[in-house]
Order: structure tokens, then C-alpha cells, then sequence
């Protein structure tokens, strides 16, 4: 006997596979993908390695979206570099008390936020290594919004949240600096001046802790994750 597959069990068949499709999507991945998304963008002045399309961004630690792309971009007389990263939102990474939305892509609401210390931040992903892109609420007096650059304005058509200095970042301006106000220092007048000290000795000393600083400077930036992982053993013959 023939049996006639039956369009109205198919069709009911198909709905109800679209439909535990989509509530196991909801269900484990935390989203909707139907929420209205919008768009940032963020231009890190530093090096960006272990940050790739779809890393994470983060909202105060809380995930809120994906990097949807970067680009390099270099100045018109070649003396800077950027690196614009667009990050897509899902919609809700902040919402009032009332669990109203609140749309970080609306320049008037972007604004105050910024104004109050909103920045953008490269943070490591885990001992694993790679970076997300962090926002987070800063001391405005601490990490004051930098000047943009002109040529950098009008590159992409979203809303940009300024970014500070990742951690690694941070350490190695810090270094260099030290590095700076140990070339500008009288250090043979300051040796003269410490009362029993050998002056030679001293200054060999001070030379040896520059070169230490500027090589552990110079490790950071082409190894920024040994921060987390710790310094490489040398290879052995």
C-alpha cells in the first residue's frame, strides 16, 4: 500500500523544528538575534594582536556584543597609525533601573557617558591569550579624552568611544618615560652628591637598570600576554 506523505504534516513538521531551533538558540545563546543591534567604533593608537573578528566586547565585564571588524588605517604624511574597531551591539548592554535600553549609538545619550568617563579598553581574554574590547567607566581626571585625530574623524560613519591605554600599554609608556627622565637626569652631579658612594660604581648601577627597563620594554610590546603567562624559558640548544 502507498502511503501519500501528507503537506499539511510536513509543513507542521518544519514549523515546529524552526520553532525548537529558534528557543534553543535563545536559550544557549544568550541573545536575541532578532534585538536591534547597533554599531561603535573605536580607534586604538596601539597594537591590537589577539584581537580578531567576532573577540568579545564587553560591557563593565558583562558581555555585549562582538567586534565586527578592524582596520589599519595610516595617516595622510605617514606619521600615525590606528586601528578602527567596529564593534556591533546587541541593544541591551546598559539599561535603566525601569529596564529601559539605553541606546549608546544616540550621540545625546553618548555624550554625558563620555563626558563621565566612558572609555574604551584592550583587556586580555584570559591565560589563553587574546584581547576584548572592554568599556567601562574611568576617572575622567585620570584618563582625560585625548585630543582625535583629524584624520581619523569622518572614517567611519558610528558613533566612537575614546580609548585609553591597555594595561600593557600603560607599563611600557611608563617604562619609557623612566627611560626619558633617566636621559635627561644629571646622573654624574646626582652620584657626586651621594655622600660615600662610589661614583663609578653608582653609575654603572643606574646604566644597567636603564638597559634592564628598556629591554623589559621592549619583551611587553612583542609579548604583551606574558604579563598574565609569565616570561618564556630560553630555548634549549
Amino acid at each position: 500500500m502507498n502511503l501519500k506523505p501528507s503537506p499539511t504534516l510536513i509543513g507542521a513538521f518544519v514549523l515546529g523544528a524552526i520553532g525548537l531551533g529558534t528557543a534553543a538558540l535563545l536559550s544557549f545563546g544568550g541573545r536575541n538575534p532578532f534585538s536591534p543591534r547597533h554599531r561603535l567604533v573605536v580607534y586604538f593608537d596601539e597594537a591590537v594582536g589577539g584581537l580578531d573578528r567576532g573577540s568579545a566586547v564587553k560591557v563593565l565585564g558583562v558581555p555585549s556584543g562582538r567586534v565586527l571588524s578592524l582596520a589599519p588605517m595610516l595617516s595622510p604624511d605617514s606619521r600615525a597609525t590606528a586601528v578602527a574597531v567596529i564593534c556591533e551591539m546587541t541593544g541591551r548592554e546598559l539599561t535603566k533601573p525601569g529596564g529601559e535600553s539605553v541606546d549608546l549609538s544616540d550621540p545625546s545619550v553618548l555624550k554625558p557617558l563620555v563626558a563621565q568617563g566612558l572609555r574604551a579598553r584592550l583587556k586580555t581574554a584570559g591565560l589563553g591569550g587574546g584581547y576584548t574590547v572592554d568599556f567601562d567607566i574611568y576617572d575622567p581626571r585620570r584618563y582625560p579624552v585625548r585630543p582625535g585625530s583629524v584624520w581619523t574623524e569622518g572614517a567611519h560613519p558610528y558613533p566612537s568611544v575614546p580609548a585609553i591605554p591597555s594595561q600593557t600599554g600603560e607599563l611600557i609608556d611608563n617604562l619609557q618615560n623612566v627611560m626619558q627622565q633617566l636621559r635627561k637626569a644629571d646622573l654624574e652631579g646626582l652620584a657626586h652628591k651621594l655622600a660615600g658612594a662610589d661614583v663609578n660604581k653608582t653609575l654603572q648601577q643606574i646604566g644597567d637598570a636603564a638597559v634592564s627597563v628598556k629591554e623589559l620594554a621592549d619583551y611587553l610590546e612583542r609579548n604583551p600576554n606574558s604579563i598574565l603567562s609569565g616570561k618564556k624559558p630560553p630555548a634549549k640548544p
